[in-house]
């Protein structure tokens, strides 16, 4: 995954995006660099999934 590697405040770092199903299995992973905003991630991670409920983080808000 190019460019998964970021800079944020504490030094370089990455961070894990992942859609889960009903049971919390991984179904979608997405990795970022650490300074990218958390909301860029979310159309990636849900296109072409059918869901009637999503629980996101306040990041994907």
């Amino acid at each position: 995954m190019a460019g998964a590697l970021g800079r944020s405040k504490g030094g370089l770092s990455t961070k894990v995006h992942v859609a889960t199903d009903a049971l919390g299995l991984p179904v979608r992973i997405a990795l970022t660099g650490g300074e990218r905003n958390d909301i860029t991630q979310i159309e990636p991670l849900l296109d072409g999934l059918k869901a009637r409920f999503v629980l996101a983080d306040k990041g994907y808000d």
